[in-house]
């Protein structure tokens, strides 16, 4: 089950987003991010920090990995407006997730095959049921936000594994040398990637 200790929240500090996607490989979940596939590098948690402050908003450092059949990219910055387009193309002949917290937010996003089929809005509308079903997760989220901003760190990853069966590794997140590439807004224009759509996600403010 999800660290208590909130693991992730000590590692980025001011934020983070976490997206999950089935059954793709590493550099593949990278690049549908918006990454540079001649661009990609081993990082650890300082190096990205290092070069993430050379950055400008909008862009972000993402470091990457699989475990249990799910590639995860963890970007230790945590930006309100997610890309739903960005999102849509991670998703596409798969399932990807993605977790938001910020210093005032927290929200989350489902896509299947392409198609954005949740949120945290539409969880708290729908009620029990749907997409990600009625798990014990949605008491500590749907809610209302936790009091204690560590406690949003465990209550999304507990949503990854108890909807999707998807884990973050502490141990290969927090001390491994993972494949990274810069992703984000600026990333994607390079690229001229089509989908430029941009919505905020669920929940955050």
């Amino acid at each position: 089950m999800t660290d208590s200790g909130c693991w992730l929240d000590s590692l980025c500090e001011q934020g983070f987003r976490v997206t999950f996607a089935r059954r793709l490989a590493p550099r593949e979940l990278l690049t549908r991010m918006g990454a540079d596939p001649l661009a990609f590098r081993r990082r650890d948690p300082a190096a990205a920090e290092q070069a993430q402050g050379r950055l400008e908003w909008g862009r972000s450092v993402a470091r990457a990995g699989l475990h249990e059949g799910w590639a995860y990219a963890v970007e230790s910055v945590g930006v309100p407006d997610a890309r739903v387009g960005a999102l849509r193309r991670v998703a596409r002949g798969t399932r990807a997730l993605t977790l938001l917290r910020t210093g005032g937010g927290w929200g989350f996003a489902l896509a299947e095959d392409g198609e954005v089929v949740a949120t945290e809005a539409s969880v708290v509308a729908e009620g029990p049921g749907g997409p990600l079903g009625d798990w014990p997760w949605r008491s500590g989220l749907v809610g209302g936000a936790p009091e204690a901003r560590g406690e949003v760190a465990a209550r999304l990853l507990a949503l990854a594994e108890g909807a999707l069966a998807a884990r973050l590794p502490r141990d290969q997140v927090e001390w491994g040398w993972l494949v990274s590439a810069e992703v984000g807004e600026a990333v994607a224009r390079q690229a001229a990637l089509p989908d430029r759509a941009f919505r905020p996600l669920g929940g955050v403010p």
